[in-house]
């Protein structure tokens, strides 16, 4: 593997500090219910396998709510605890493929990054930041973000897949020298962002 790029811009770090977190692109939008993408074998799997905890949280209020699929999913204090001891991906397709909070965030936690981190990347667009901890808000249940931050203050990686926007969007809190080794490393391998909204790598994005 060969990376992309090499050089980022001084300011990405900048962003990535006050942000606490940047996120990829593993689609150009939203998938249809039951598509099947290369994402899905390329970066959610993978991630899954390297998954200690998956954790995910209840559709909003007035959204048209996801019927949840009982047999991979564990009721646990108001959310639900994906049983990695089974096969929770397929078969289960139109319930990651899902988007407009009709399922809430689904977290992967993980107590380092996969080993195989880089050839994930490849498969994925960015990295960008938000611009603001409120603009990451609007897209993941505010719960599934303190989560994350807890998970990353405890030293584990976890990859937060939208709530709002589904797999097309996965955030990534780590400890900040983790945390910057990853943005490096998706700096370097990601392909940059097309079409979808107009972004430098690394620039901070206002997202709706």
């Amino acid at each position: 593997m060969h990376p992309h790029r090499a050089e980022i811009p001084s300011e990405s770090f900048d962003h990535l500090a006050l942000a606490g977190t940047f996120f990829v692109s593993t689609c150009l939008t939203c998938p249809e219910a039951d598509a099947v993408l290369p994402a899905h074998s390329k970066v959610i799997q993978p991630l899954i396998r390297g998954a200690t905890t998956a954790m995910v949280w209840p559709p909003a209020k007035g959204a048209r709510a996801l019927a949840f699929p009982a047999d991979i999913l564990l009721p646990e204090r108001g959310r639900y605890r994906l049983d990695l001891t089974r096969d929770v991906f397929s078969g289960h397709e139109r319930f990651w493929n899902a988007s407009g909070w009709s399922r809430g965030s689904i977290v992967l936690r993980m107590h380092e990054p996969p080993n195989d981190i880089a050839e994930i990347f490849m498969n994925c667009s960015g990295p960008a930041t938000f611009s603001s901890r409120y603009q990451l808000a609007k897209g993941d249940s505010k719960s599934a973000i303190c989560y994350c931050d807890k998970s990353a203050s405890q030293g584990d990686v976890a990859f937060c897949f939208s709530a709002s926007n589904g797999i097309q969007h996965v955030s990534i809190f780590a400890p900040p020298d983790t945390l910057k080794a990853l943005y490096q490393t998706a700096y370097s391998y990601c392909r940059p962002f097309k079409r979808w909204f107009e972004c430098s790598p690394g620039e901070a994005v206002n997202l709706v």
